[in-house]
């Protein structure tokens, strides 16, 4: 989001000349939200997936078809969002999504936190191996709550080649006055985080839960293709 002037909204910008010149292309808006701090990753099948900071308590997320050109309307996640930025990656090379959060909502709001009325903290990391589809808890990186209003926040995670190790780096720091000033606990942090044996673990989850989704399915059609031939 940019003060301009012009329709307030996110989107991607697009160079087709390897950064040379820079073309904006959609607008992805929220009527009950800002869209802002995007993190957009290009799934298996070329769709592109981009999720963002909100003020709802809660995360949005949007996809395009068409390389950023054209973007769907921004739908709530069911992850929370205290307000923060956060950041997606694809691991390679079976896709999985890794998105590093603050996993609680704003302080003071609905089911937010207590007792730490400024902090950003629970900064942990979920998975996806659905494309965005369904999110697993994985990691816990830092759940500090503290009255100096602990701040972990803006994280970006990196995939360590194609091995299932992530390197995690983030910023913590205390905004009250009385630690914030000569607290040694703050500065740029990096977290080596081991996902080797999570993935495989993670991709086997979800095919017992898709089995199940299919056999529930299956056993309610079944049930209703009885009941209609009762009924005739």
């Amino acid at each position: 989001t940019c003060m301009t002037g012009a329709e307030e909204g996110a989107g991607v910008i697009i160079s087709k000349d390897r950064g040379e010149t820079w073309q904006a292309h959609g607008l992805v808006v929220a009527r009950v939200t800002t869209l802002i701090e995007g993190s957009v990753v290009e799934l298996n099948n070329s769709t592109l997936f981009m999720v963002f900071r909100t003020t709802t308590g809660c995360l949005f997320s949007a996809k395009s078809m068409d390389k950023g050109h054209t973007w769907t309307n921004a739908q709530p996640m069911p992850i929370p969002n205290p307000n923060s930025k956060v950041h997606l990656m694809k691991m390679e090379p079976h896709g999985e999504l890794v998105l590093a959060f603050n996993n609680h909502r704003p302080p003071g709001g609905y089911r937010g936190l207590k007792g730490c009325k400024a902090c950003r903290t629970r900064l942990h990391l979920a998975i996806s191996v659905n494309d965005g589809e369904h999110w697993r808890h994985i990691y816990s990186e830092d759940d500090e709550l503290s009255s100096a209003a602990v701040r972990v926040h803006y994280p970006c995670v990196y995939q360590i080649e194609k091995s299932g190790k992530v390197a995690l780096v983030y910023s913590r720091f205390y905004l009250g006055r009385k630690r914030g000033l000569d607290s040694l606990d703050q500065g740029i942090r990096i977290s080596m985080v081991d996902l080797t044996k999570e993935l495989p673990r993670q991709r086997e989850l979800q095919k017992a839960v898709d089995a199940e989704e299919a056999a529930a399915a299956a056993t309610a059609a079944l049930a209703e293709a009885q009941a209609h031939e009762t009924q005739e």
